[in-house]
């Protein structure tokens, strides 16, 4: 598994790719993630667990955001009327 202090910075990165993609496969997570695919089991198994996505295993597409994996998608994205610098 990834160094525990590299896991909220991808947490956030997996978090946003799912946001952007209706149910992506865990294949393309992880090469848009750059981690090999059992490592993405591992984080998606921890996200699952703080609720931020729901996951059926060995299922196909079931990977989706809960409420609060989408709250944490809002908060990262910058306002329309925020000035960019």
């Amino acid at each position: 598994m990834a160094r525990v202090s590299q896991y909220p910075d991808k947490r956030d990165q997996i978090v946003q790719h799912i946001g952007r993609r209706n149910g992506p496969s865990l294949r393309e997570i992880a090469v848009e993630a750059r981690l090999p695919l059992g490592t993405l089991h591992d984080y998606v198994r921890r996200l699952a667990g703080e609720g931020l996505v729901e996951w059926t295993p060995r299922a196909q597409r079931t990977l989706r955001l809960t409420d609060a994996g989408r709250q944490l998608v809002d908060r990262r994205r910058p306002s329309l009327g925020a000035s960019v610098s």
